[in-house]
């Protein structure tokens, strides 16, 4: 009989999430997540058909993560092939940032241009909910204000927005910027997020070049389930498992 594994923290949650892709024999075993909170009416009231459908498909892994104990790092849901990045160097890229472990000690980094300003166009699997952000850097040429937007169909360009009102602005301090600096932000907003658009207005010092040392994002998916990688166990097709 299987059971729900209620996850306490990232180094539990990223061993059972290796374990499941390196299967010796077969496919990756499916690893069913739920995101709840204590305070949410509708987690609880799922939670013992969540239970339910681990003792009925066992050969997947059923485990729960409380949104308010544990950050869950999003690097997965990321569409990284869909990203950009407006002024950008060329030998410091936000695909070689994303693709990279980071660290504010790597040689790995994201670099502006011709100025201090960036576009960072994210786009995720899935639709999700972000709890909080985490640009760090050095501080003399960190990101200071950062404007976020949500759900555009493409990249923006930087008039659109200069004059655009944002979701959130932030003013990054010398606390969120450095190593392992997380900002908080307004998560009602943040709620269905398919794209994430960056505008880095500015940085630390005013100097001409940016750079972000370590770009991450925690929140957790709206469904818990990724349609497109789900593989359906059992039943005929057109038939709804739970």
């Amino acid at each position: 009989m299987a059971t729900v594994i209620n996850i306490t923290d990232k180094n539990q949650l990223e061993q059972i999430l290796q374990e499941a892709k390196n299967v010796t024999s077969g496919p990756p075993t499916t690893v069913v997540m739920d995101f709840y909170a204590s305070w949410c009416r509708p987690c609880s009231e799922i939670a013992p058909i969540f239970k339910e459908l681990s003792t009925k498909y066992t050969n997947m892994k059923f485990i729960k993560i409380d949104v308010d104990k544990l950050e869950y790092d999003m690097d997965s849901l990321l569409s990284k092939g869909q990203c950009e990045c407006l002024n950008e160097e060329d030998s410091h890229s936000l695909a070689q940032l994303l693709n990279s472990s980071g660290g504010n000690n790597s040689k790995t980094y994201l670099l502006s241009d011709t100025d201090e300003q960036l576009i960072i166009y994210i786009t995720f699997s899935q639709f999700v909910r972000i709890q909080s952000i985490q640009i760090n850097g050095p501080k003399e040429n960190a990101p200071k204000t950062v404007k976020l937007f949500i759900n555009q169909i493409s990249t923006p360009d930087f008039d659109s927005c200069e004059i655009g009102e944002a979701v959130q602005t932030l003013e990054l301090t010398e606390d969120d910027i450095k190593d392992g600096g997380i900002t908080q932000l307004n998560f009602v907003k943040f709620q269905n997020v398919n794209t994430l658009t960056i505008f880095v207005k500015n940085n630390q010092s005013s100097t001409d070049q940016t750079r972000i040392d370590k770009l991450k994002f925690y929140g957790y998916p709206v469904n818990t389930v990724n349609m497109k990688e789900f593989q359906r166990v059992s039943g005929k097709k057109g038939e709804a498992h739970g």
